[in-house]
């Protein structure tokens, strides 16, 4: 059906008002996705932090309402537990050194804790460690430290055997990504993993969440002499739990 035929029966159907309010729409529509390619290609260009510079996430989460302990962003016990199961527990190794990067109020740590021989918690935000501090308070192998957003450096080369983020990275542009993705390859040990949970498309038009994506994820890690393990979506039994409710993935990497 040609164009003008289509407008025709709109313009019968729906009056004049609808029709010209649809055009506009499709026509912003079509506007916003080229200034999106364009935000990313000067964000790539010019290694910019686009919604997600570092100040404003210590901002956001040193305010942040930590009642909940992060559980409001668990959509179900059982999603939680085959998470642990199927993924966590699948490629952290027991009893090494674990770095947690953004534990928030240690939605994640209990897990980590008892697995761990030695627990890095790492966070932008001293709220953050300080709750983690107060929460683990009885527990003799964790260390707490505040980074400046992308900076390892209170960690020995080579000495971590497994690291763990979720729902951190999803705040964090790719160039403070990169330069963490880099001190991970500084750190892990050789066979040593990670697991990074990410955006798989990029964030939305509100820019609360990044713009990093699965395959420039991909392309990072393996610039820094590592190899992409696997890019997870979905876990459990029959495969019923998933991250699509925002487009997410984790990212599994190995150091050589």
């Amino acid at each position: 059906m040609k164009r003008f035929e289509r407008t025709r029966i709109w313009l019968s159907e729906n009056g004049v008002l609808w029709t010209l309010m649809y055009q506009a729409r499709l026509t912003l529509g079509r506007l916003a996705e080229r200034l999106d390619r364009q935000l990313r290609r000067r964000e790539e260009q010019y290694g910019l932090p686009g919604t997600n510079p570092v100040k404003l996430n210590l901002r956001k989460w040193e305010t942040y309402d930590w009642s909940k302990a992060g559980e409001e962003w668990t959509e179900s016990e059982a999603w939680k537990q085959a998470l642990v199961t199927d993924v966590m527990a699948k490629h952290i190794q027991p009893s090494g050194t674990i770095l947690e990067i953004g534990p928030g109020a240690g939605r994640w740590t209990e897990f980590l804790q008892k697995r761990a021989g030695r627990l890095l918690l790492a966070d932008l935000s001293p709220k953050c460690i300080e709750l983690c501090r107060e929460r683990f308070s009885e527990c003799s192998n964790i260390e707490y430290h505040v980074t400046d957003g992308s900076r390892l450096e209170f960690i020995r080369d080579g000495s971590v055997d497994s690291i763990w983020s979720f729902d951190v990275f999803v705040h964090i542009g790719p160039p403070e990504t990169e330069k963490y993705i880099a001190e991970f390859a500084r750190i892990l040990k050789p066979g040593g993993r990670g697991l990074v949970h990410h955006p798989r498309e990029g964030g939305g038009p509100d820019g609360f969440r990044s713009s990093m994506t699965a395959r420039l994820f991909a392309e990072m890690t393996e610039r820094h002499g590592m190899k992409v393990v696997g890019q997870i979506t979905r876990w459990g039994g029959n495969n019923e739990f998933n991250l699509e409710r925002f487009r997410d993935v984790v990212t599994v990497f190995e150091k050589p």
